[in-house]
């Protein structure tokens, strides 16, 4: 038996320390579910795909945008009738933000180029898959029902990161993925993709869904972290309704003692943490 793991990055704005990994784990069934759903909703609001920052204000203005004559009454209504449609059919979701302040204090050997933490997105992804790990394991407070000998895929957006993923996935399973919960880490894309050939490459739905959270994901984090209540009735109130959405976050200070480990401990061919 398996389950997938569909994540999607993102790094919120310039001046944030925060980076964040979102995304949706859930049956080979229920996902199958899910694709049926999704797409019929995509097909009944003509709408070619869900690409969050391509329903953004601005970018709606660009000529070659394919939500360019969409209002925002019309994404809101978008985006609102999907939400339900991947958080109903998700075993769970799980949001992991990472303060990167330590990252930047990590000595610039282990930041160089071909070093195991040459991007932020390494640091991010690796709370990403351990927190998962957790959650599998059953070491969490969250009661998800995944059987204790099902394997995790992770599968990611294909793009700027795909090494980051790969560095950091390397790193959890040689040294905690002691009883092969994870399968390997795959990339694919979230959108209809012609090739030069002609040929079509089906979009891998459930990265869509990704897509949505991880836009979501910083005013959620934000939430959870300050105690403030999210406003009732607001898609991110929405993602949170059925009560299967985790929240992982490492602080400042967490990151820096991560970082400070690291410099300490770290050795080629072994853990870093």
């Amino acid at each position: 038996m398996s389950v997938k793991a569909f994540a999607d990055e993102s790094g919120t704005h310039g001046s944030s320390n925060v980076v964040i990994i979102a995304g949706w784990v859930s049956t080979r069934k229920k996902w199958g579910r899910f694709c049926k759903q999704w797409q019929h909703q995509l097909n009944e609001r003509h709408a070619p795909y869900l690409h969050m920052r391509e329903l953004d204000p601005e970018e709606r203005k660009r000529d070659r945008c394919k939500f360019r004559k969409w209002n925002n009454k019309r994404v809101d209504k978008f985006v609102r009738a999907m939400i339900p449609i991947v958080r109903d059919n998700a075993v769970f979701g799980l949001i992991c933000a990472v303060d990167i302040t330590g990252y930047k204090s990590l000595h610039p050997d282990f930041r160089a180029p071909g070093a195991d933490y040459s991007s932020s997105y390494v640091f991010a992804f690796q709370l990403y898959f351990e927190e998962l790990l957790k959650v599998l394991n059953g070491k969490s407070k969250f009661n998800h029902g995944i059987a204790m000998d099902e394997v995790c895929h992770p599968v990611f957006a294909q793009g700027p990161h795909e090494e980051a993923a790969h560095r950091a996935f390397k790193i959890l399973k040689d040294c905690k993925d002691a009883n092969d919960r994870y399968g390997n880490v795959v990339f694919a894309n979230p959108k209809d993709t012609e090739l030069k050939n002609g040929t079509m490459v089906k979009a891998t739905l459930p990265l869509q869904a990704a897509d949505l959270l991880a836009h979501k994901a910083f005013r959620i984090y934000q939430s959870e972290t300050s105690g403030k209540e999210i406003e009732r009735g607001t898609p991110e109130w929405e993602l949170k309704a059925k009560g299967n959405l985790l929240v992982s976050h490492i602080t400042e200070q967490d990151s820096l003692d991560f970082m400070a480990r690291i410099e300490k401990k770290h050795r080629k061919g072994n853990c870093a943490n």
